[in-house]
């Protein structure tokens, strides 16, 4: 039988998005990588916000840099459980991801997702919307072709010199997660999430639970930390 995880957040419109932004060369090579806690915060659960939230965004920083090289995190206390995190990611390709994540989240949001290349840089705010639909009773089904779809006013925004202009997003769809699982357990290609991957961002998140106990940098699996 085949094995996959849940990483339902590769299919939010604003991933799909950044890696079309990415691959189109226009910000040039990416040498930064930040993403922010989702507007309005979330709340604790399972392993509280470092393994519920960062799960889905080391995933993402690893599903578009590849490998973790080294890791740098900060932990904040909350009502004696962490609330808030920062996550300093140095990839194999060396790129930097800042990923940031708060609990307890007073005020505005910051920016969903950066990216800094050395040409160009792009930014978006929002999600698109599949979550809240769900939350509020609807589905894939009853929309259809609206489904995952972002308004233009919410496309997020590529900056290159003096000169700002709106980058279309892509179409969030988190149904491709379960027909690709279907399609795989009828023999008809891979499963949608490698279950390696999952280990990989396991061990990225356990480096950032060290780190931020010895104030070190260290390198995700086995082994001490190091500067």
């Amino acid at each position: 039988m085949p094995l996959t995880v849940y990483q339902n957040r590769r299919f939010d419109a604003d991933l799909l998005t950044v890696r079309a932004v990415i691959d189109s060369g226009e910000v040039g090579r990416v040498t930064r990588f930040e993403q922010y806690t989702p507007s309005g915060g979330i709340p604790s659960s399972g392993g509280g916000i470092l393994l519920d939230l960062g799960a889905h965004i080391a995933d993402q920083a690893l599903l578009l840099f590849g490998p973790v090289m080294s890791v740098y995190a900060e932990l904040d206390d909350a009502g004696g459980h962490p609330g808030r995190f920062f996550i300093a990611l140095r990839h194999a390709g060396d790129v930097v991801s800042h990923l940031v994540g708060d609990l307890v989240l007073h005020g505005a949001p910051g920016t969903r997702f950066r990216v800094f290349g050395t040409i160009a840089s792009y930014d978006v705010d929002a999600f698109d919307g599949q979550a809240d639909e769900l939350m509020a009773g609807g589905s894939p089904a009853a929309s259809g072709d609206a489904w995952g779809v972002v308004p233009r006013e919410r496309w997020g925004r590529l900056h290159a010199g003096h000169t700002t202009r709106p980058w279309p997003s892509e179409r969030g769809d988190w149904t491709v997660f379960y027909t690709s699982f279907a399609d795989a357990v009828r023999g008809r290609g891979a499963v949608p999430v490698d279950p390696w991957d999952a280990v990989a961002g396991l061990e990225v998140l356990e480096a950032a639970q060290r780190s931020a106990a010895t104030g070190q940098v260290v390198a995700p699996g086995p082994g001490t930390a190091t500067r």
